[in-house]
């Protein structure tokens, strides 16, 4: 049940220890607090005519505050939600509010007058159209001079995996912008089958197309402790200051990022400050590992968060040292070698140059 605040005279905010109520009856400015399953749009960039005409054409059921410059949408907040201020996928820039961007809650009475409420305690689950995606951009008001079809087109490719985004599109058309493109334009650019150009800065359209064309998510299997999901789930200062390219990888492609990582029980790898030239033999297991865990396995096994239940644990897939970590904040799959072996190919490395000594 939603619990209000006492917000100043006037304000938008409450008082330092400000009384709450359950209803906002005793207070002349209040504020609904949010709870914690509460994803809230704010729009104040579009008329309200607009507004109108995107609840009519999405169908959008949801309760709407309506506002002095525009309307708050509740939605239930997806579990790995995160965001603040972004472009939406219809092209304008909208506000996340959540619990935690907004613990003094969103005003619902100015003044003693109660804020038009629609559809009252009702919260959908937040739509396509609402997605928070980075690397939008803007088109609000664009015309053609502006490189509007460009851009139509261009933002096609980025929201392409979303399942409106036809209807995305045309609400974008009709309404986004300042001139719409005429219907056999628009037609052009909504076609099916259209494959992007392989250009600088367009990697979330890229990956979005071969995602429509093979029908799943594209994972990353590599070595690299560079790529690791997120950086502060290892306990160990160095690496969360120096290992932050798959944090970044994370943010930019949300839900779409998988890293499986690999680490061996026993076995041999190239020393790493001389790659080419000498192994070695991998250290003794640490308890309280992973590895240890599954130390008597005699092929390499595939772990994840479903049959491996713990969350925190060490493991050395980040080199030959054992690190503690929340595993599957880290990695999302872990590959166990029973027994590791440099590979071939690095040994052929230096043939070339025994040959040459052998000719001679």
């Amino acid at each position: 049940m939603t619990e209000y605040i006492e917000f100043q005279e006037g304000k938008k905010f409450p008082s330092k220890n400000a009384d709450r109520a359950k209803t906002p009856e005793a207070f002349k400015d209040a504020g609904a607090l949010l709870e914690e399953k509460d994803l809230v749009i704010d729009i104040d960039v579009l008329p309200i005519p607009t507004i109108k005409k995107l609840i009519q054409y999405f169908n959008i059921k949801t309760q709407i505050v309506w506002t002095d410059s525009g309307a708050h949408f509740y939605y239930r907040k997806p579990e790995t939600f995160k965001g603040n201020k972004a472009i939406c996928p219809l092209g304008f820039e909208v506000e996340y509010k959540h619990q935690k961007n907004t613990p003094n809650g969103l005003t619902i009475k100015r003044d003693g007058r109660m804020r038009d409420i629609e559809n009252e305690g009702i919260r959908e689950d937040l739509p396509d159209f609402f997605k928070h995606k980075r690397g939008l951009k803007p088109l609000l008001g664009l015309e053609e001079h502006d490189g509007r079809n460009q851009a139509l087109f261009g933002h096609r490719m980025r929201i392409h995996e979303l399942g409106q985004w036809k209807h995305i599109l045309r609400f974008i058309n009709n309404h986004i912008f300042a001139t719409p493109l005429e219907e056999k334009e628009f037609q052009e650019v909504a076609r099916d089958g259209v494959k992007p150009k392989a250009e600088k800065d367009n990697q979330p359209e890229i990956a979005a197309y071969l995602k429509e064309k093979y029908k799943s998510n594209i994972i990353l299997f590599a070595s690299s402790t560079h790529l690791l999901k997120d950086s502060k789930g290892v306990n160990d200062e160095f690496r969360q200051n120096h290992r932050i390219c798959g944090d970044i990888l994370n943010d930019t492609y949300q839900n779409d990022y998988y890293y499986i990582a690999y680490s061996a029980i026993s076995g041999k790898k190239f020393n790493g400050y001389s790659p080419f030239k000498n192994t070695k033999v991998l250290p003794e297991l640490d308890p309280n590992s992973v590895e240890y865990e599954y130390q008597n396995i005699d092929k390499p096994i595939f772990l994840n968060k479903s049959n491996f239940k713990k969350d925190t644990t060490y493991s050395r897939f980040m080199g030959y040292q054992f690190v503690e970590l929340n595993i599957w904040k880290v990695m999302d799959g872990l590959v166990l070698i029973n027994d590791v072996s440099p590979s071939k190919w690095k040994k052929k490395l230096d043939e070339p140059k025994n040959l040459a000594i052998a000719k001679d």
